[in-house]
């Protein structure tokens, strides 16, 4: 279902539930992204380096300053 379907379907009559549950669902994916961003926060982000298809080593990093 496309975006613009989505919201102009909430706006009918008699989706109400669709409503409900469009909100619901968009309100789990910022709690989702909210709790991803903790934790890379906290424990800071993994970097695997790959050669030929295979991971060739695994390092745990802060996250780079961006300044």
């Amino acid at each position: 279902m496309l975006r613009i379907s989505a919201y102009n379907l909430k706006k009918h009559v008699g989706a109400e539930s669709f409503a409900e549950e469009w909100d619901r669902a968009l309100g789990f994916g910022r709690d989702m992204m909210f709790v991803y961003a903790l934790e890379r926060a906290i424990h800071g982000v993994t970097t695997i380096r790959m050669r030929l298809g295979g991971a060739l080593n695994f390092k745990l990093a802060p996250i780079p300053s961006t300044s």
